[in-house]
């Protein structure tokens, strides 16, 4: 098993885990963004095998893109495991989270209101949001950003940790 998909899996299950102890403690703290804190968990499993990769060189010295392969193998592997283990956790597990989630968008929603926008046409916005399916997908747009915010994560982790071979 290579190191990505080593450090990918655990970074996985342990975000995973830090999200259970989040729902755990209280329901709304997934919903409040401390959520977030599963990226870090990832971040660092990403940093941990770039580094592992890295010292495995006799030389020590590893490339932007020798750097930049196992960074992104490892998000990938770990934000998969995350993005399953919350699919099941909102469809599966606790279908009352996606009701949660309906009233907090409403919430942000009626929080964003433009000050300009007549009070009719605002409430005709509203009832059309109020319909809309607020589950997690497993495609959907915001998947697509999460994973291009993986990749640059792994690019700024490839650039801090490469070492390049010097010229004299």
């Amino acid at each position: 098993m290579k190191k990505s998909q080593l450090y990918g899996l655990l970074g996985g299950f342990i975000s995973s885990a830090a999200l259970a102890v989040l729902y755990v403690t209280d329901k709304n703290y997934l919903l409040e963004g401390y959520e977030k804190l599963s990226w870090l968990i990832i971040w660092a499993a990403c940093f941990i095998a770039v580094a592992q990769e890295r010292s495995a060189k006799e030389d020590q010295f590893i490339g932007f893109y020798e750097a930049l392969r196992p960074a992104f193998q490892t998000f990938v592997y770990a934000y998969v495991i995350k993005t399953i283990f919350i699919y099941l956790l909102f469809v599966y597990i606790d279908p009352e989270l996606l009701e949660l989630s309906k009233q907090k968008a409403i919430e942000i929603f009626i929080e964003h209101k433009p000050a300009e926008e007549p009070q009719e046409i605002f409430n005709g916005r509203l009832e059309a949001y109020k319909k809309e399916y607020f589950g997690p997908r497993l495609f959907d747009l915001g998947i697509m950003l999460e994973v291009i915010l993986g990749f640059v994560l792994s690019a700024i982790t490839a650039f801090v940790m490469r070492r390049d071979r010097p010229d004299y």
